[in-house]
């Protein structure tokens, strides 16, 4: 019994303790005309309804939105409020909320929305919009809005609106069936190997050069021959006694001629073969692996 009597002491000093829903509309009254702390008296209105709902708070609310230039939460509040204090305002209140409730609708727009199909997803400037029907409407300010509809398999719509004043804008958005799908698929990337220089280059090259070198070797001999059949005829022409004998000059200059053609001959057969080796060498064939390709697969 006097654990419940504490409870209940404790219960109603924490109650004393918290300002009342008067206290708190008198603190917002203050903030708002003497202090026009908007933002302030907005959160002492919000607590006094919380408290303790009444018209007194409530217009509270619509006032410091309407000095915010929130017209349409402006116009929502004081629909709010005379949908649910009517009864308890007098005559002159009522042609005062009215008065502003015609002011503030003349200073905002509406947007009537007609969507097909039904369950599409409603976007008015990244603000979604529930529209479970298909026919719905929005208070907005006057200016350019952007609505957006989406729905799973049909392309989505983005279009801008234009609102002006005291006017309804009727917007009919008809969303169209995606008719197929692409998507992009990686392919792997394919590899291939490469050669510097075609196959055949180096081989080549090395025959060219043993070519040269057998073709100078049969030119070195037949240059030996010709000086050998050379010196042969001077020595029987200088012989112990002296007898008339034909000498070929043709034969020293020819092995002449065989001899130096032999001797470019053995140098290009070796420059090529040494080329030809490091061709070889360098032509082995090498991995490349292509850029991964990019195919469309489409799908309905």
């Amino acid at each position: 019994m006097r654990v419940v009597i504490l409870l209940l002491l404790i219960v109603s000093r924490a109650s004393a303790d918290e300002p009342s829903a008067a206290s708190l509309l008198a603190d917002a009254s203050r903030l708002f005309t003497e202090e026009a702390d908007l933002e302030g008296a907005l959160r002492q209105f919000e607590a006094a309804y919380e408290r303790e709902p009444s018209w007194r708070a409530l217009n509270g609310i619509a006032l410091v939105y309407q000095q915010q230039g929130r017209y349409v939460d402006a116009l929502d509040t004081y629909e709010r409020l005379m949908a649910t204090f009517r009864s308890q305002l007098s005559d002159r209140q009522l042609e005062t909320v009215n008065e502003r409730l015609r002011r503030l609708a003349s200073m905002v727009g509406s947007i009537q929305l007609q969507v097909a199909p039904v369950g599409a997803t409603l976007l008015i400037d990244g603000r979604e919009l529930a529209c479970t029907s298909g026919t719905c409407a929005t208070r907005v300010l006057p200016g350019l809005h952007t609505v957006v509809a989406s729905l799973a398999r049909y392309y989505t719509s983005t279009r801008k609106v234009g609102v002006a004043a005291g006017a309804v804008t009727r917007v009919n958005v008809a969303l169209q069936p995606e008719t197929e799908r692409i998507r992009v698929v990686a392919k792997a990337a394919p590899t291939r190997r490469v050669r510097r220089f075609p196959r055949w280059s180096p081989w080549v090259t090395l025959g060219g050069g043993v070519l040269a070198l057998g073709v100078a070797g049969a030119l070195t001999g037949a240059a030996a021959s010709d000086y050998s059949r050379f010196d042969a005829q001077v020595q029987q022409a200088a012989g112990a006694q002296p007898r008339p004998v034909t000498i070929d000059p043709s034969l020293e200059d020819r092995g002449r001629v065989f001899s130096d053609v032999s001797y470019a001959l053995f140098a290009i057969g070796g420059v090529a073969i040494i080329t030809g080796s490091a061709l070889a060498l360098v032509n082995r064939p090498e991995l490349v692996i292509d850029s991964p390709g990019l195919e469309l697969s489409r799908s309905q």
